[in-house]
């Protein structure tokens, strides 16, 4: 493990992003003021006042450590939204900050052109994968660091997960998997690719049972009505009600299948990894950064060569993945899952995030 770096006592950082915001943006900030927290600085925090369809806003206040200026600006948001998010008091803590520091995802292999005048104004992007910071670099000459997200997953009361899985409608000797959407869209997440490799597995016989959660199918109706249809083709597959929390599904599943076409993180990979559960995902994107055959079931693809930069999920390979950890799952076979714990643990706990911040904001105040 790489140690600790110290900063200079008392400096003075101020966070701007969708902390306030009921969404998994709102949550990754979170996370990052954790870390924040972890470090050897004050924070001033400043919230995201402008919802957007997806994401229920709270009201939200400016929590402040400090008065002045601030030496660095962290802005937790998309650059083509910095534009329409941000307001004229929060641009003037931009402005006056000495180092400015853009947090962001990006989508594709390539970034709008739209982005560009933010990228020529900050002194960094903060990105939270290998794959994200990849795009970056090649698009900006600014220094681009690696600060992942903080993923802490919390434990609900056994009992609750029990009444949860006969909700469900789970037996004693049935088995689940799952796949949420993660506020992506039904297209990146593939669900037709798991459907169709649940169906070839023939786990339903074993008593395996899939469930679907798709909150955002009311942004591609069409797409919602076949992947309906598909999951009433397929026996032992339902979809979930929106309104059950993520964390605990993934606590009461048996394994977590993220058949995904991109994956800028991989949230709920991760997440579900903490919990100790066997994962089984595409070998792309930002989940390569903590999931490997040490600590789950990484799955080949075929690489979309077309703008979009699509992975698609090798669904023979999927098939079998899914065999072979329904099958450690079965046997009571907990070394997988210990190990997928011990990953998320030591790659993502608020000191161990602090820490790739702290090592970012030390060359950052060096270069001056």
């Amino acid at each position: 493990m790489v140690a600790s770096v110290s900063l200079p006592l008392g400096l003075k950082i101020a966070f701007i992003g969708p902390w306030n915001h009921k969404s998994g943006p709102g949550a990754a900030s979170r996370g990052y003021i954790s870390a924040l927290r972890h470090a050897s600085c004050k924070v001033n925090l400043y919230p995201i006042r402008v919802p957007s369809h997806v994401q229920q806003q709270v009201p939200a206040v400016d929590i402040c450590d400090f008065s002045g200026s601030a030496e660095i600006a962290v802005v937790h948001l998309p650059p083509d939204r910095w534009l329409t998010c941000l307001t004229e008091g929060e641009r003037a803590i931009i402005e006056c900050a000495r180092v400015k520091i853009g947090l962001s995802l990006c989508n594709t292999p390539d970034i709008s052109a739209n982005w560009d005048w933010v990228l020529d104004q900050v002194d960094a992007i903060w990105t939270p994968s290998h794959f994200c910071a990849d795009i970056f670099a090649k698009k900006t000459p600014v220094r681009v660091a690696v600060v992942p997200y903080v993923v802490s997953p919390s434990i609900d009361d056994p009992t609750r997960i029990v009444f949860l899985r006969r909700l469900l409608g789970l037996s004693n000797v049935n088995r689940m998997i799952l796949l949420s959407d993660d506020d992506s869209s039904d297209i990146i997440q593939n669900p037709m690719a798991l459907l169709s490799a649940f169906s070839r597995s023939q786990l339903v016989n074993r008593g395996w049972r899939l469930f679907l959660k798709m909150n955002h199918r009311v942004d591609a109706p069409e797409t919602g009505v076949r992947l309906r249809r598909l999951v009433e083709r397929t026996s032992g597959a339902m979809l979930i009600d929106g309104t059950i929390a993520d964390p605990r599904l993934m606590q009461a599943t048996d394994l977590y299948v993220s058949p995904h076409c991109s994956a800028q993180f991989g949230t709920t990979i991760a997440y579900t990894m903490g919990l100790g559960k066997i994962v089984v995902a595409t070998d792309y994107g930002g989940s390569r950064d903590f999931l490997d055959i040490a600590c789950g079931f990484p799955v080949p693809y075929d690489l979309d060569r077309s703008e979009s930069g699509r992975a698609w999920v090798d669904e023979h390979h999927l098939t079998k993945s899914l065999i072979a950890a329904s099958q450690l799952v079965e046997a009571g076979d907990l070394s997988l899952a210990e190990a997928a714990r011990r990953r998320i643990r030591d790659l993502f706990s608020p000191t161990a995030v602090a820490d790739s911040m702290q090592r970012s904001l030390s060359r950052l105040i060096r270069a001056g």
